[in-house]
């Protein structure tokens, strides 16, 4: 089992112009069994959801969250009820113009798999005893949390 859990696309304006359904068809063409869609918004989600289901792909629906505090969070919906939390989370930003802090995202995280974007993120920029509380608070807040490692960061 393999795919793809970092995905955007043309729908995240000004970060990626890679296309859906290029997307799609290179995971098709490997023999992915999963793929994802994190952009900023849910824009593409109809057509990614359809596009992977057409092709016998695993559709993973997901955003990706910058908080106030300048950390990533990568946010999957685990079933119909998260999608509604990716929704109340980005309309929230979008219509009501919302600032996209920490507390939006703990106020609506159910049914998510939470995974902090390691890179750069508030812990790295701290002392171990500082990164372990904000680890442990992250922990707390959340049903599903994660750390993402990135292996392109390792030298």
């Amino acid at each position: 089992m393999h795919g793809f859990l970092y995905g955007q696309t043309e729908y995240n304006m000004l970060k990626n112009a890679m296309h859906l359904d290029d997307y799609i068809q290179y995971a098709k063409k490997y023999n992915y069994s999963f793929l994802s869609i994190t952009d900023s918004n849910l824009y593409g989600c109809y057509k990614f959801y359809s596009g992977c289901r057409k092709n016998g792909i695993k559709p993973i629906v997901g955003i990706e969250y910058t908080s106030l505090e300048q950390d990533v969070f990568l946010c999957y919906a685990k079933n119909s009820n998260g999608y509604l939390s990716l929704l109340n989370i980005t309309n929230a930003i979008k219509a009501d113009k919302v600032n996209p802090n920490l507390e939006l995202l703990k106020q609506n995280s159910k049914d998510l798999i939470i995974v902090l974007v390691a890179t750069n993120s508030l812990i790295t920029k701290r002392g171990l005893k500082d990164q372990l509380a904000i680890l442990n608070d992250y922990k707390t807040s959340f049903e599903d949390f994660y750390v993402g490692i990135s292996l392109q960061e390792v030298r």
